[in-house]
């Protein structure tokens, strides 16, 4: 083999080969998405009850995720996780959708017993194909059928929803103790600045902000801002104002409201500049005018 078949043979290895149509989408965006209307959609869930998200949103926050029932790969950690992150939470329900066309509400029932969440708080539910390919637009979401493996492929997505508004779009494969405690915060309706480090603990936020008005307010970290600006100006106006009053108090101690008195001249010297300037004043007035 020569050297440009080899080059041409180790690109080949180093970047992978598609054919066409084989490129994935690209997973959801949340800051996109963001406060995005959810679409209300009708739903069966796993007992076959018909009803509808604006049903369940209108009685609190709503945690939805999308999966299928016969996902071989990335959904049951994604729900087993959510099931155990979500353990002695209260104040939101929680929907776990298919978008599988297979899944009916046997696939569901039999789902909701496996992971062990067939009571009250959780629903699993199935929708038409336009009404959840209505909801994958809203949020980015994709679904891609891979013959070869004859599964699914799709990004992991669990979403926060708040007065049929999205407040948290989570993407990826496990829920995190950490991502549960932001989720819940947000479904709150507490403002959260930035995503934070690992077992965050927020003593102090600068800001808060209320999504339903739309209004940012000051909290008490805010105080926390004026700390070192205050210090620097009472460190400047202390060390320019101390040697001013060692000055005064030197000069002016014992010159009263009219300054300070003059210092004393030893009288010899006195009586000479006297006499010196006699002579001065006695020599100008016995010259003579020039002619």
């Amino acid at each position: 083999m020569t050297l440009r078949g080899l080059l041409a043979l180790l690109l080949w290895l180093l970047t992978g080969w598609s054919t066409p149509g084989a490129a994935q989408p690209p997973s959801p965006e949340p800051e996109r998405y963001l406060h995005a209307r959810i679409p209300d959609l009708a739903l069966t869930d796993q007992t076959g009850r018909s009803l509808s998200l604006s049903d369940l949103w209108s009685e609190g926050p709503v945690v939805i995720t999308l999966v299928s029932s016969q996902c071989g790969g990335l959904c049951s950690p994604l729900l087993r996780s959510l099931v155990s992150a979500s353990a002695g939470s209260e104040g939101y329900k929680i929907v776990v959708l298919s978008f599988d066309p297979r899944d009916g509400v046997e696939q569901m029932a039999r789902l909701s017993r496996s992971l062990g969440v067939d009571s009250a708080g959780w629903t699993l539910a199935v929708t038409s194909p336009q009404a959840f390919e209505e909801l994958a637009r809203s949020v980015g979401f994709w679904v891609v059928w891979d013959e070869s493996s004859r599964q699914f492929d799709h990004p992991g997505v669990v979403m926060g929803v708040r007065d049929g508004r999205l407040v948290h779009l989570l993407i990826g494969g496990v829920v995190s103790p950490t991502s549960s405690r932001l989720l819940e915060a947000e479904l709150a309706g507490d403002f959260i600045g930035s995503y934070p480090l690992p077992g965050y603990e927020a003593s102090f936020r600068c800001l808060t902000y209320e999504p339903g008005a739309g209004q940012v307010g000051l909290d008490t970290g805010i105080l926390l801002l004026f700390v070192p600006g205050c210090v620097t100006i009472l460190v400047t106006v202390w060390i320019f104002r101390r040697p001013r009053r060692s000055t005064e108090s030197l000069l002016g101690a014992e010159g009263g409201a009219e300054g300070p008195r003059p210092l004393p001249v030893r009288p010899d010297v006195e009586r000479a500049h006297l006499q010196g300037r006699a002579r001065r004043e006695s020599g100008s007035v016995g010259q003579a005018p020039a002619p």
